[in-house]
This record gives structure tokens, C-alpha cells and sequence, in this order.
């Protein structure tokens, strides 16, 4: 058998397999039908519970790691207690031959693993043979197969002084929804900070200290830290609330980026639920995203490799190239060493070639 649809996940293509039963050699044909038909029913419960592990509720996260697993199971052609190293490796290949960038190669691979790590560790049925307990699968293929070393910094990108002008240029600011987005942008650009660093901010974590705007944000692993709020960006945030209506009635626990009149139909369903309550939910990041191409679009810039992310990259390379050092830009970027502020940097900074005129002068072009 090769697919998942007769175990109650159409469509993933997973084969049925399982664990090796006790007194499972010379089963007749009878008994060996009730342990497939056994094994199918047990594999199949085993891909739905570990689906549902993923993607936090996530409907294209979880279809991403069924497709991975899909994919992998096509391409072996074995049922999975066959599968050994070598398919593995040779699905790796073939991903790499079909051209896939290494870290999707490296994302498939992670998405198998971890379908065998949960039939390994996490998911255990009774063998009838002895009524004890055993585990659906005893080992997992894919940590025999050595992974491509990939930067996660290999395609980071970043606006020029120039592209940013042009990309604040063209966000109309006649408008709630263009104020809104315009301040989105500009805290970013500002603060260098993440995606959920800037989304969840709320208004009782702006204050004034000394003269001074100053906000809270909590980043990776729950951690928080005040920084200083340039100017410009309160400035903005303080011009979209008031468009709003909102400036006046603000609360400590608002969120100070919402959905506004006519998007919130384009939200999830317990976000739109927020939105009629008194207290509206964050943006999604998706949603910022969208937020930010549009902008990039309308500005004329290579919209389609442009996101949220680049806004960080682009708030630290604009200082990089005014002279801040690495220390400075892991003190921004709440790097946790300096090492990967300069791995972030090298992969980033485009390397300048100061000798290339001697060069030319030496070969007499």
C-alpha cells in the first residue's frame, strides 16, 4: 500500500507500516492480513496525532509537513520500515537535481525526521502477540543522512537609503489605513526589531523617561527589554491613533497596530471575533507582510523578494554603512553573540573590491 487514504488522512501518501510484532514470522495469510490491516489503522492514528502537533492550529503549516512526508514516501517507493539511509540520501538528491535551494531541501528533511521521532518516542500501541506496550517505530532513517550546511543569513537583503525613501514615498498618508501602514514601516526601519516585536507592541509599553520615548518588547524565548523610541516612530504611531480615533481612549493593553474598518472580513475568524470585542488582537505577521509588499510594490522595488524581514536587514546595514560596528549592531539587533552579528553582516554587506583599479592599470586594459 502506498497511500494514506484508506487510513483517515486523504491525501498525504504515507504507507502503512509499524513496529516488528512478537511471534510475527510465519503468520499465515489470515493473520498476516489482521496485522496489515492492524498496522494500517495504527500508522495512520500515528500521522493525524502527529500532524496535529504542528503548526500551532496552522492549516498550511501542517499541509507543508504532510506534503513533505508525501513526497518522501513517493519517492521512496517502500513501506517505511523499510526505509534505510540510502532513500533518504537519494531523496535528498533528487530535491537538489530539481533544483531546490538547500535550506528547502534541509526544511523536507527536518519534516520527515520528525515524523519518524514521534512514531519513535511519542506514539506506542499494545502487541497483541504479548500485551505489552511498544513503540510504532524503532528508528529513524533520516539522522543517518548528513544535511547541507546553509547560513541562515544566505538570502538576507536590504534597501538602500534610496529604496527606503522611495518605499515611505509611495504609502499614502490621506488615509487611517495609509498612516497605519506607514507607521508599521517606520517602526521597523527605526528599531531594527522583529516582526512580532513591533506587532504586539502595546500602548502601555510606550512611556516618556527623561525626555525621552522609550518601549518595551518582548523577543525570542519570552525575554524583554526597554529601548529608546526614536522620535519619528512615536511620532507616527501618535499621528495613525489619533487618525483613528483611538489616541484619546487608549488603554494600557491595547494593541497599537489593528486591522481597521474593511480588512478585518481578510482575518482569521478568532481575530475578527477580537476586533468586535473592546480589545482588537495584533496583526498576523502574513498580514504585515502583505503590508510591506504592497508598499514595496507601489514604490516600484523588486516587490516579490521584499518582506518584513528585510526592513530589520535594512535598519542595520543603513547603520552599518554610517560606520556602526558590530558591537552596535548586536546591541540593535538583541543578538545573543557577536558571532552572528557578523555572520548576519558577511552575508548581508556586499564585498567591496578596493584594489580593482590598480588591477586595471596593472594589465593595461
Amino acid at each position: 500500500m502506498t497511500g494514506l487514504q484508506g487510513m483517515g488522512l486523504p491525501g498525504m501518501g504515507l504507507p502503512a507500516v509499524g513496529p516488528g510484532w512478537s511471534g510475527s514470522r510465519g503468520l499465515g495469510p489470515e493473520q498476516g492480513l489482521r496485522r496489515e490491516e492492524a498496522l494500517e489503522r495504527w500508522w495512520g492514528e500515528a500521522a493525524a496525532a502527529w500532524l496535529e502537533t504542528k503548526g500551532a492550529g496552522s492549516a498550511n503549516t501542517r499541509r507543508a509537513y504532510a506534503s513533505a512526508v508525501e513526497g518522501f514516501f513517493e519517492s521512496a517507493g517502500v513501506r517505511p520500515w523499510e526505509v534505510g539511509g540510502a532513500q533518504v540520501i537519494g531523496w535528498q538528491q533528487e530535491m537538489r537535481e530539481a533544483g531546490l535551494a538547500e535550506s528547502t531541501v534541509n526544511l523536507r528533511l527536518a519534516a520527515v525526521s520528525s515524523f519518524y521521532e514521534f512514531c519513535c518516542y511519542r506514539f506506542s500501541v499494545m502487541d497483541p502477540a504479548t500485551g505489552r506496550e511498544v513503540v510504532l517505530a524503532e528508528r529513524n532513517p533520516v539522522k543517518r543522512v548528513e544535511r547541507g550546511k546553509v547560513s541562515p543569513y544566505e538570502k538576507s537583503t536590504y534597501l538602500s537609503a534610496e529604496e527606503v525613501r522611495a518605499l515611505l514615498r509611495s504609502i499614502r498618508r490621506d488615509t487611517v489605513v495609509g498612516l497605519r501602514d506607514y507607521a508599521l514601516v517606520v517602526a521597523y526601519l527605526y528599531t531594527g526589531r522583529r516582526s512580532a516585536e513591533i506587532r504586539n507592541l502595546r500602548w502601555g509599553e510606550i512611556r516618556q523617561e527623561g525626555g525621552r520615548w522609550v518601549y518595551r518588547w518582548t523577543g525570542k524565548g519570552r525575554k524583554s527589554r526597554t529601548d529608546e523610541l526614536p522620535l519619528p516612530v512615536y511620532q507616527a504611531i501618535a499621528e495613525y491613533l489619533a487618525a483613528a480615533g483611538r489616541l484619546e481612549g487608549m488603554e494600557e493593553g491595547d494593541y497599537v497596530f489593528v486591522a481597521l474598518d474593511g480588512e478585518v472580513a481578510e482575518r482569521l475568524p478568532r481575530v475578527r471575533e477580537a476586533v468586535g470585542r473592546e480589545e482588537a488582537g495584533p496583526l498576523s505577521g502574513s498580514f504585515v507582510n502583505r503590508v510591506v509588499k504592497k508598499c514595496a510594490r507601489r514604490a516600484g522595488l523588486q516587490w516579490r523578494s521584499i518582506h518584513t524581514h528585510t526592513l530589520r536587514h535594512t535598519a542595520a546595514m543603513l547603520r552599518r554603512e554610517l560606520g556602526a560596528d558590530l558591537q552596535a549592531l548586536q546591541e540593535l539587533l538583541a543578538h545573543s553573540s557577536l558571532a552572528i552579528t557578523q555572520i548576519y553582516v558577511q552575508h548581508t554587506e556586499t564585498r567591496k573590491d578596493a584594489m580593482w583599479a590598480q588591477v586595471e592599470a596593472l594589465i593595461g586594459i
